[in-house]
């Protein structure tokens, strides 16, 4: 992980030169940390503990989106850069969508074995929403 600050990568980011090379690590530490959650989840009394923790992350993750998709809109706007125009938007909404998902997820994994079966089914079947880096 690299030490960039919070403020340059604001600074990056304002100036269009944060690349989709760090969404991308940032999607496979994302992706890397619910595929312990998901385990997790397998366990009955384990996903008890789990599933709020889920659920917390979640809401975060579906706020931070959404307060990010109009901001990413307006740079990308003041910026006119029509080739780039709209792709953190896009991103975001996925992100939001993401941690809708996630935190029903945790309120499924609260209820020890019916919720463990369910998530487990879940997963086998293949329907969860995923992140773009797990496409590639």
């Amino acid at each position: 992980m690299s030490s960039i600050t919070v403020a340059e990568e604001y600074s990056s980011f304002l100036d269009g030169n944060i690349t989709f090379d760090s969404y991308d690590q940032k999607e496979h530490d994302l992706v890397s940390m619910e595929k312990v959650f998901n385990i997790m989840g397998y366990i009955p009394c384990v996903s008890t503990i789990s599933g709020p923790v889920r659920i917390l992350f979640g809401i975060i993750q579906t706020v931070v989106s959404a307060v990010k998709v109009p901001f990413t809109l307006i740079v990308d706007i003041f910026r006119e850069n029509p080739k780039g125009y709209g792709n953190r938007s896009f991103r975001n909404i996925t992100y939001m969508c993401h941690g809708v998902g996630n935190v029903a997820r945790g309120f499924v994994e609260l209820f020890p074995i019916v919720g463990n079966i369910a998530t487990i089914f879940y997963d086998t079947i293949g329907i969860r929403v995923s992140y773009s880096v797990e496409y590639k």
